[in-house]
C-alpha cells in the first residue's frame, strides 16, 4: 500500500491526492488504545485469578473494526490483546496465543457476516442484524477454544476447570459482540444520524427511560422482576431505530453488570452467567425487532419515493398527451387549408375546362381521391382526440336497420365496383331498430367495408349479414381478403397499429379500427374480429343494443332517423345569385372558391384580413359572409361580433379548419349562423347556402 492510499470503511483503498500516511496510522492507533483500555477494564471484572471475564467487550470492538476497516487493522488488535494479557501476569506464550485467537475469531466472523448478508455497516437490515447475532454465537467458539489451548499449554489454568473457563470465555465474547459491536457500527460509522429536534428529544427520553428502568431493576437491594425493562426497550426498538436500540442495550447491560457485581438486583444470588444469558437474549431479540422496524420504514420511504416518481411520470405523460392532442388539432387546421385549395382547384378545373384529355382527367381524379383520403385521415385523428378528451357527443335517433343497410349499400357500392368485388347483403328477418347516431353509425360500417375492399385482392367477395340475438342487433362484415395473423388479432384495434406496412392496402395511419371500436363502445355495443390466418379472409362482428321503443314506420321521426346523407348525392344548382364576401388569409384557396361560386352564378368579393372584411362589408353589402377563424390580424370570432355591430342582415358562415365541438359552440356564441369545417367542397358550401333565409334570397 503506497503512502498516498487511504484506508476507508469496509477495507477499501483510495489513491486520493494529498492523503497522508498518518491517516492509516491514526486509525490503527485509535483502535489500539480503545481496545487496550476496554480490555483492561474487562479483565478487572474477572471472577477468578486465572479465569476470563464474563463481559469481554473487546471482541465487539474487534468484529466492528474488521467490518468497518477490513483485515488490515489486525496488528492493532493483536498487539493490544497481547499487551493487556501480558500486563496481568499471563505467560508470554499464552498471551500470544490469546492474541492470535482474538484476531482469528473476529476476522472469521467478519468474513462470515459479509458473505452471508452482503453487510452494510449501519446494520439497518434484518440480515445484517442476524449476521451479528450469528457471529456472537460462532466467533466465541474460536476465541475460547484457542485461548483455552494456550492456557493449558502454559499451565495457566487449574486442573478440572477447562470447561468452566471455556464457557465463561464464550459467554464474555458473545456478550461483547452483542452489546458493543452494534453500538460501534451504528454510532461511529458515519456522522450523527440526521434527526429532527423532536426525534432527538424522543431519543433522550428513551435513553433516560432505559437507564431509570435498569437502575430500578438491577440496583435494588430487594429483587424486582426484570420484565419491566422490556417496556422502554420496546419503545427504543420501535421509535429510535438501530442506533437508539444499540445505545439502550449498552446502557442497560452496563447498569445490570455493575449492579450485579455489587450484589444488587435479581441476578445477584444466581451469578453473572445467568445475567449474561438474559442480556444476550434481550440484545439479540431487540436488535432484530429494531432492524425489522427500520427496514419497514426504509421500504415505506422507498415506496413513497416511487409513488412520487410515478405521479411525476403520470403528470408528464398527461401533459405530453395534452400536447399531442393540441398538436393534432393545430395540425388538422393547418393541413385543411392546403387541402381546401387542392379540392377547390380540382372542381374549378372541371367546371372551367369543358373537355379534358383522358389522361389529365384521370390524374385530376387521382389527386381528388387522395385529397379526400387525407381529409378522412384528419377526421379520424380528430375523432380519436375528441373521444379521449370525452368531447365527442353522440346525437342519437331511432334507426331502422333495414333502411340503414339500404343507405349503406348506396354509399359503398361505387367503392366495390371500383375494386371489382362482388358485394352481398343478407337482411334481418324482422324489423330491427337502434337508438344510434346515424352519422357515426355510417362511419363505423363504411370504415369496416372500406377496409374489407382495400385488403381484398380483386375480384373478391364481401358480404353484410344482419340479424339479432336476444336484445342485440348483430351485423357481420365478411371478406375473402388477406386475413389477419392469429397473433395479431388482439392488437388489431390498437391505435396506430398496422399489420403489414407497405403491402396491399396498408396506406393510412392505423387509427380507423381504433376509432371504430370506440364509436361502437360509445353506442353500448361490442366489436370483435375473427380470422383463420393469412390469406383466409376476415370477419368483423358488431353487436349493438336494440331500441326498446321503435317509432311508427309512417312517422316523420322514422324518416329522419333512417335517411343518411349519401356522399354521392348530386348537388342542385342555386335558383338565384347571392352576394357573398369571402374572408380568408389563404389567397390561393380564396380565389379558387370565389371563382367556383361565380361559376355557380353568385356575386363574390374576397379579402384576406379581418379589418379589410369590416370595410368591405360596408361597401359591398354582402348577404352571406364566409369567414375564416384563424385570420392574421383579428380572429374570426371578434370579426363576427364587429360585423353584427354594423346592424346589417349578414348571414355569417364560419369556414375554418377548427372543427371540434367546442369550436362550433364558440362560433355559435360569436353569432355565426352556420359552421363548415375545412376542407369543404363546393357541394358542402352550396348545401349551406341553400339554408340562407328566404328573405335574403328575395333580393336577387
Amino acid at each position: 500500500m503506497t503512502g498516498r492510499e487511504r484506508l476507508l470503511p469496509g477495507g477499501f483503498m483510495t489513491n486520493e491526492p494529498g492523503t497522508q500516511f498518518t491517516d492509516r496510522i491514526g486509525i490503527l492507533l485509535s483502535i489500539f488504545f480503545v481496545y487496550l483500555i476496554i480490555a483492561r477494564f474487562g479483565l478487572s471484572t474477572q471472577t477468578g485469578a486465572a479465569l476470563p471475564t464474563l463481559l469481554w467487550l473487546p471482541s465487539g470492538i474487534a468484529l466492528a473494526s474488521f467490518l468497518l476497516f477490513g483485515h488490515r487493522v489486525w496488528p492493532a488488535i493483536a498487539t493490544a490483546t497481547f499487551l493487556v494479557f501480558l500486563s496481568v501476569g499471563m505467560p508470554f506464550v499464552a498471551a500470544l496465543g490469546i492474541a492470535f485467537g482474538n484476531v482469528v475469531g473476529p476476522l472469521a466472523g467478519a468474513l462470515l457476516v459479509k458473505r452471508y448478508s452482503d453487510f452494510h455497516p449501519s446494520i439497518f437490515r434484518i440480515r445484517d442484524n442476524m449476521g451479528i447475532v450469528a457471529s456472537a454465537l460462532l466467533v466465541p467458539i474460536v476465541t475460547a477454544t484457542i485461548a483455552l489451548v494456550s492456557l493449558q499449554i502454559t499451565g495457566a489454568t487449574l486442573p478440572g476447570t477447562g470447561t468452566e473457563t471455556w464457557s465463561i470465555w464464550w459467554v464474555g465474547d458473545a456478550m461483547g459482540i452483542l452489546v458493543f459491536a452494534p453500538f460501534i457500527l451504528t454510532w461511529f460509522n458515519r456522522p450523527f444520524f440526521e434527526r429532527t429536534p423532536l426525534q432527538q428529544g424522543e431519543l433522550i427520553l428513551v435513553v433516560a427511560s432505559v437507564s431509570l428502568a435498569s437502575l430500578h431493576i438491577f440496583w435494588r437491594t430487594q429483587p424486582l422482576y426484570d420484565d419491566y425493562l422490556f417496556i422502554p426497550l420496546t419503545w427504543a426498538a420501535l421509535r429510535t431505530g438501530p442506533r437508539g436500540i444499540a445505545l439502550s442495550i449498552l446502557i442497560a447491560s452496563s447498569i445490570a453488570l455493575s449492579g450485579t457485581l455489587l450484589g444488587h438486583g435479581p441476578f445477584a444470588n444466581v451469578g453473572l452467567l445467568y445475567l449474561q444469558a438474559f442480556m444476550a437474549t434481550v440484545s439479540g431479540v431487540f436488535l432484530v425487532i429494531a432492524a425489522i422496524v427500520e427496514e419497514r420504514r426504509l421500504a415505506l420511504e422507498t415506496l413513497g419515493e416511487h409513488v412520487r416518481e410515478l405521479e411525476i411520470a403520470l403528470h408528464k405523460i398527461s401533459s405530453e398527451d395534452e400536447a399531442k392532442k393540441e398538436f393534432l388539432a393545430v395540425l388538422a387546421h393547418e393541413l385543411r387549408n392546403p387541402l381546401a385549395t387542392i379540392l377547390s382547384s380540382i372542381e374549378l378545373i372541371h367546371m372551367e375546362v369543358l373537355s379534358l384529355p383522358k389522361n389529365l382527367a384521370q390524374l385530376l381524379e387521382t389527386i381528388n381521391e387522395r385529397a379526400k383520403t387525407m381529409v378522412h385521415l384528419l377526421d379520424d385523428l380528430l375523432d380519436i382526440s375528441r373521444i379521449s378528451q370525452k368531447k365527442l357527443k353522440l346525437r342519437k335517433e331511432t334507426v331502422l336497420v333495414d333502411r340503414f343497410i339500404d343507405t349503406l349499400v348506396l354509399t359503398i357500392q361505387p367503392l366495390m365496383r371500383r375494386y371489382g368485388h362482388t358485394f352481398s347483403v343478407t337482411r334481418p328477418d324482422q324489423e330491427l331498430f337502434l337508438n344510434a347516431d346515424p352519422t357515426r353509425l355510417e362511419q363505423i360500417f363504411v370504415n369496416l367495408l372500406t377496409n374489407a375492399a382495400k385488403y381484398t385482392k380483386p375480384p373478391g367477395f364481401i358480404e353484410i349479414i344482419a340479424g339479432h340475438e336476444d336484445d342485440m342487433a348483430i351485423i357481420h362484415i365478411r371478406d375473402t381478403g388477406m386475413g389477419i395473423p392469429r397473433n395479431m388479432l388482439r392488437r388489431i384495434f390498437e391505435p396506430f397499429f398496422q399489420i403489414n406496412q407497405g403491402q396491399l392496402g396498408s396506406e393510412g395511419l392505423g387509427v380507423g379500427l381504433a376509432l371504430t371500436r370506440q364509436l361502437v363502445e360509445m353506442h353500448g355495443g361490442t366489436i370483435e374480429v375473427a380470422s383463420a390466418g393469412t390469406n383466409s379472409g376476415s370477419e368483423f362482428i358488431v353487436r349493438l343494443p336494440l331500441s326498446a321503443t321503435p317509432v311508427s314506420q309512417d312517422s316523420p321521426a322514422r324518416d329522419r332517423a333512417v335517411v343518411l346523407r349519401s356522399r354521392s348525392r348530386p348537388s342542385r344548382r342555386v335558383k338565384g345569385a347571392l352576394k357573398i364576401l369571402i374572408v380568408d388569409d389563404n389567397e390561393g384557396a380564396t380565389k379558387a372558391l370565389a371563382r367556383l361560386l361565380e361559376l355557380r352564378g353568385h356575386v363574390t368579393e374576397y379579402v384576406l384580413t379581418g379589418s379589410e372584411a369590416l370595410d368591405k362589408a360596408l361597401q359591398f353589402e354582402p348577404e352571406v359572409i364566409l369567414l375564416d377563424i384563424g385570420l392574421p390580424d383579428i380572429d374570426g370570432y371578434e370579426v363576427a361580433k364587429l360585423l353584427q355591430e354594423q346592424k346589417k342582415p349578414y348571414y355569417l358562415i364560419a369556414l375554418t379548419g377548427y372543427g371540434q365541438a367546442e369550436d362550433k359552440e364558440r362560433a355559435k356564441q360569436a353569432g355565426f349562423h352556420y359552421h363548415i369545417t375545412k376542407p369543404a367542397g363546393l357541394k358542402d358550401i352550396e348545401a349551406v347556402l341553400r339554408k340562407v333565409p328566404h328573405a335574403a334570397t328575395q333580393k336577387l
